[in-house]
């Protein structure tokens, strides 16, 4: 399959897809970013991009993020594995939850805890 792309305006939820993208980008008009959701489907030999414009990107808290619906072997072959109405579920799941952030106090415990560890496999070498 090749990886030039074209464009489709019609998918299937039981239709395997390649990947699932949601990302924030410049409206069409150019007023503002809005957060795309772009699946990648087989159309024949190859990858067809179906966008769905979900919204001002100021509506979405949580991160941009990659789906992964198949995998390129390294012979040239592409299986798509998942079907798009699972990658939309997932997406739709991950979309919910609210943004990760990470503790800064428990960060620096591990950093403290990584750096004693090898500073006593140092002294014990």
């Amino acid at each position: 399959m090749r990886r030039i792309e074209s464009a489709t305006l019609t998918i299937w939820p039981d239709e395997k897809a390649m990947a699932l993208v949601e990302v924030n980008l410049m409206a069409p008009d150019g007023k503002g970013r809005h957060r795309y959701q772009i699946i990648y489907v087989a159309r024949g030999e190859r990858l067809a991009e179906y966008r769905v414009d979900l919204g001002p990107s100021r509506n979405f808290v949580g991160a941009e993020f990659r789906l992964v619906g198949g995998v390129h072997h390294a012979d040239g072959r592409v299986e798509l594995i998942e079907t798009v109405g699972n990658l939309q579920d997932w997406a739709d799941d991950f979309r919910a939850r609210p943004p990760f952030i990470p503790d800064p106090l428990a960060l620096r415990a591990q950093l403290e805890r990584a750096v004693y560890n090898r500073n006593k496999e140092r002294r014990n070498a």
